[in-house]
């Protein structure tokens, strides 16, 4: 643990954060959470029809070089890239 660590007495409230941002990270609260000197951030991967939550791709990087704007980017590019071929796969199942 490191004092950025986040608490089950702000858990709630972090949680609310990444429903409505639609990305787990924070300027404050999860830099450093784990290990100082350390970053992540995560974006959800999604049901091609339904949208819902299958999955999460994420990054982990040295803190001093995190370029959050261009991190979160590449992130939903690829996760975007892997609904789609979700679905090109459920395409083809469903084929007669």
């Amino acid at each position: 643990m490191t004092a950025r660590t986040l608490t089950a007495v702000r858990l709630p409230e972090e949680l609310l954060r990444i429903q409505e941002q639609d990305n787990a990270t924070d300027n404050a609260t999860d830099f450093e959470e784990h290990r100082l000197g350390y970053s992540a951030v995560a974006v959800p991967v999604r049901g091609p029809h339904d949208g819902a939550y299958l999955g999460a791709l994420s990054v982990v990087t040295a803190t001093a070089r995190h370029n959050l704007p261009r991190t979160l980017t590449a992130l939903r590019t690829a996760a975007e890239a892997v609904t789609t071929r979700l679905a090109v796969i459920e395409a083809y199942r469903t084929e007669p």
